[in-house]
């Protein structure tokens, strides 16, 4: 079973170095956004698309290494990350509105839910 898994490890790894630099990046909009009275849900909406392009490039070249088929590869990763922004949002409402927990830790939540199933969606129907 490691053999199987042994040659994804190191790409896991960028995946997660490129995914922990944009789930910074869009955090830190979402504070920002939050500090200026932003609705909770839009400023997660907002924060999300802030990492979309440098996100989409650092997968496709750098975690991947997928040249050619832009078009392709980019309106599959549009359909994903309108697939993930969408239940990011409901997952972030539902933990704000249900489960009183505060908005800041809400959106790691959401986060967090989000990058594991990315990875292997990245992998096996975005860039192929």
């Amino acid at each position: 079973m490691f053999n199987r898994i042994y040659p994804h490890i190191g790409q896991f790894i960028l995946y997660l170095i490129s995914g922990t630099s944009a789930a910074l990046i869009a955090y830190g909009s979402y504070l920002l956004l939050l500090h200026f009275n932003i609705y909770y849900v839009a400023a997660s909406v907002y924060s999300d698309g802030v990492g979309f392009v440098a996100t989409f490039t650092f997968h496709k070249y750098g975690v991947f290494r997928k040249s050619g088929k832009l078009a392709k590869h980019f309106g599959r990763y549009c359909l994903l990350a309108l697939f993930n922004v969408l239940v990011a949002a409901l997952i972030i409402y539902a933990c704000v509105e249900y489960g009183d927990i505060p908005k800041e830790f809400a959106k790691l939540i959401s986060m967090a839910s989000v990058v594991l199933w990315n990875f292997f969606l990245y992998k096996f129907v975005v860039y192929v």
